[in-house]
This record gives C-alpha cells, sequence and structure tokens, in this order.
C-alpha cells in the first residue's frame, strides 16, 4: 500500500465536484481531487478519494494517469451546474469533466494541471523512482532514483540527481529481493561491496521492474565468467521480507 504520508510530490489537493455514475439526473458528488507528480508511487496522476479519510487510509476511488491526457482546458457548464468547470481531453477522445467552487480554484487547478501535461517525467532506461525508508548504515531516506546497470545498483539523490548516495555491485549483493504485496523492494549489499554493507529497503511501485533488471544483469555477468563468479539469491517472489534494520 502507497501511503501518501510518503509522498512528498503532492502538488494539489482539494474537494470538486465529479458527475456521478447513474445518469438519472446526473448529479455532481463532492470528493476529493489529489494532483500528484511523479514519484515512487508512479507517474504524474490524478487521484480522486471519497474524502479525507479515504486519503488518509490510501484508497482511492479511481486515478488518471497524466500521459492519458491530451489537454485541460476550462469550460462552460451546463445550466444548474454551479460552479467553475474543468474539462480533461484524454487521448482515447473520451472527456472527464470536473466542477470547482469558485473561478479562483478553477483557474489554480487548470494551472497546475496543464503545466504537469507539459512536464516530461520519463526516465531513461534502468531508472526508477524509489523511496528510500530509513536504515542504520545512511544518513539519507526519502524519495531517490535507482539506476540498475550491467553491472551495479546506483542509488542518487531526487532532487540533486548527480549526488550519488550509495552503490551495490551486482556480484557484492548478497540477496535482492520484490515484496509484491507491501510494494517494497530490497537490497542487502555484503562486506565486500565498494561502499559497504548495508541493508536497504525501497517502498516503490515498480519493484518488479527492478528485480527483473537486476536478475537480467546477474545472469549476464554469471555467464560472462563462465560460472566462475557467484550467483546473487533472488528473494522468491511469493516470500514476505523481513528486515532486521541492525546492521
Amino acid at each position: 500500500m502507497a501511503d501518501p504520508q510518503y509522498d512528498k510530490t503532492m502538488i494539489k489537493k482539494g474537494y470538486v465536484r465529479v458527475k456521478g455514475r447513474i445518469p438519472i439526473g446526473k448529479s455532481w458528488k463532492k470528493k476529493l481531487l489529489v494532483l500528484y507528480g511523479p514519484s515512487s508511487n508512479g507517474a504524474s496522476r490524478l487521484v480522486k478519494y471519497s474524502g479525507e479519510q479515504a486519503f488518509a487510509e490510501d484508497e482511492p476511488s479511481s486515478q488518471i494517469p497524466l500521459k492519458d491526457v491530451g489537454s485541460a482546458l476550462r469550460c462552460k457548464m451546463s445550466e444548474g451546474s454551479h460552479g467553475d468547470g474543468i474539462t480533461l481531453h484524454m487521448s482515447d477522445r473520451s472527456i472527464k469533466q470536473f466542477l470547482c467552487d469558485t473561478e479562483s480554484e478553477s483557474t489554480d487547478w487548470l494551472s497546475v494541471i496543464q503545466t504537469e501535461l507539459t512536464r516530461n517525467d520519463n526516465l531513461p532506461s534502468g531508472m526508477f523512482r524509489v523511496f528510500l525508508l530509513p536504515c542504520a548504515t545512511l544518513n539519507d531516506s526519502g524519495e531517490c532514483i535507482l539506476y540498475v546497470t550491467s553491472d551495479c545498483v546506483y542509488i542518487y539523490d531526487n532532487e540533486q540527481k548527480s549526488r550519488q548516495i550509495t552503490a551495490c555491485d551486482i556480484t557484492h549483493i548478497r540477496r535482492y529481493g520484490a515484496d509484491g504485496k507491501r510494494k517494497q523492494f530490497l537490497i542487502e549489499a555484503g562486506s565486500k561491496n565498494p561502499t559497504g554493507e548495508g541493508i536497504y529497503l525501497f517502498r516503490t511501485v515498480f519493484h518488479q521492474e527492478i528485480h527483473d533488471q537486476i536478475e537480467a544483469a546477474a545472469e549476464r555477468i554469471k555467464k560472462k565468467s563462465s560460472g566462475r563468479q557467484r550467483t546473487v539469491p533472488s528473494i522468491p517472489a511469493k516470500q514476505p521480507i523481513y528486515v532486521n534494520q541492525r546492521p
């Protein structure tokens, strides 16, 4: 489960009205709408919640990835629809609409959505957004960039992307694994790792993609060394990860 308290990329949050699913009466329901930038919880997206409690418990009603939105425009709503409307024109040619109570609120929503639509949040191949949980061997925690190369896994600061936090040679990783239920990924670096040993636990929706990239790199190293290099043990996918934070 992605914890909204850990997602520091929340750009805007507020109540809006969206059209109900039942066509009779076409009533507008009050919902909590949150705009997130790209993070370990996913790409830029609009997430709808039933209210504050659902937001705190991370139980969204629905979400709209901004990559599926072609444009966002102010629109004039039909008579009887009180408020200023915004229309999202989707890539599949459908539309989604919501109402704001005031013109200024509508202007704010339109501005932040259009700004996010112009942002290119795609990372190069092998790079993933992760949330590094606090651990005993690092001073850093929070949103990071994890980069898997042919022989190493690098962790970079999300804000200062040139600042390396740590690195793990793939041949010196004791174990690694993905926990799909918790949306977590673990790497345990051995004592021979150039930056030292440590257990690093990440929260990310990209846990399986990271696992597959490291596994593929480990297999290539194994083949290249003709079996002389030891293999890196992967935690089975169905096995939960339990981590002792003490080194």
